[in-house]
């Protein structure tokens, strides 16, 4: 909770959409996500998406899997997995 925001925390999931991936010789796949306003930002795993807390796991060809944070409904909080697949 300390730590400063990312740029795609500002936006709901369902408002992001993968549009692609890229990768170095070597280095480990990114995921390419677009903002409502088109934009492209690169995530890769323990990057930050989406309004809760969600933590990127995992980066494929066709989605990001990644873990949110959401309330419980009794003043506590739970684990979610969650996902942006790739636009088809």
């Amino acid at each position: 909770m300390g730590r400063p925001r990312e740029y795609l925390e500002r936006f709901s999931l369902d408002a992001l959409t993968m549009v692609g991936t890229i990768s170095r010789p070597g280095g480990e796949l990114e995921a390419l996500i677009a903002d409502p306003g088109g934009a492209v930002t690169r995530v890769r795993p323990g990057s930050y998406l989406g309004k809760n807390f969600g933590e990127v796991q995992a980066v494929s060809e066709t989605k990001v899997q990644l873990v949110e944070i959401v309330p419980d409904g009794r003043d506590g909080w739970v684990e979610r997995a969650n996902s942006v697949s790739i636009a088809e």
